[in-house]
């Protein structure tokens, strides 16, 4: 099995990054993760970011932003961001409701992927899209998963949250083998039918070893991403936190190398 990095999306800890950027930072590589995932916006200059980023010893392995980034009037400027930050993956979180509504919608989307995908390759940089628990429920015949991934290129990342795609019924372990090859990064989010996302990785209601066998084997996977939500059991710090502990622990088993 590949050894594939472990990083967090910064969402996971959207409050603590509000308070102290550098500060979140620094704990978050200090418990053992190798990079992580951004969103939204920050307050200073791409450049510095990136300086802080090395300082600390984080990879920046993607960020998530909207598709209206990618669009012809706007993509060199998100192109040159992202350059000075030094990420190569700006990947699409979700899709505003004109393209949820319809499978013509979702065509739409992925059209606009596949037009972005190709200014980005020149640069450098790849985009993607990530699925919530809609993605899962047909649309005229067809799941919108399924829609995004059949109507883009290769050079488009699906990018699989396993945890919201297990709540929308999905089998996450068949959606990586279905798509060789693009799940170069994936979202990993416990999840429990009893409790929903209240729960934590290993414990929960995912195949986790035969997961990460086909992410490595299969999926074509370059990061593994944390993305804990559930404050009702632990504060957005001590969730990643022990998202690590449970990743160390199925390390322990040998079902995973990070």
């Amino acid at each position: 099995m590949r050894k594939i990095p472990l990083a967090v999306q910064t969402y996971s800890v959207r409050d603590e990054i509000k308070k102290d950027l550098p500060g979140t930072l620094k704990k978050i590589k200090a418990m053992g993760y190798d990079g992580i995932e951004m969103f939204g916006t920050i307050d200073m200059a791409p450049e510095a970011f990136a300086h802080m980023l090395e300082e600390i010893g984080l990879t920046l392995c993607g960020w998530h932003i909207g598709l209206e980034a990618l669009e012809p009037d706007a993509i060199e400027g998100t192109i040159a961001f992202h350059r000075a930050c030094g990420n190569k993956r700006p990947i699409v979180p979700a899709l505003d409701e004109q393209y949820c509504q319809s499978h013509a919608g979702y065509l739409a989307a992925a059209d606009k992927l596949n037009r972005a995908a190709a200014v980005l390759k020149a640069a450098g940089m790849q985009t993607g899209y990530h699925n919530h628990e809609t993605e899962f429920s047909p649309m005229e015949g067809e799941n919108p998963w399924d829609t995004i991934a059949a109507n883009t290129c290769g050079d488009v990342i699906l990018q699989l949250d396993n945890g919201n795609a297990a709540a929308g019924g999905a089998d996450t372990l068949a959606y990586i083998q279905k798509y060789p090859g693009r799940a170069r990064t994936v979202h990993l989010k416990p999840y429990a039918k009893a409790t929903g996302f209240d729960a934590m990785i290993g414990s929960d209601d995912l195949p986790w070893k035969d997961f990460f066998a086909a992410c490595a084997d299969v999926g074509g996977t370059q990061w593994y991403i944390v993305e804990y939500e559930c404050e009702e059991r632990y504060s957005q710090m001590e969730g990643i936190q022990q998202c690590m502990e449970a990743m160390k622990a199925l390390r322990d088993k040998g079902w995973v190398l990070f």
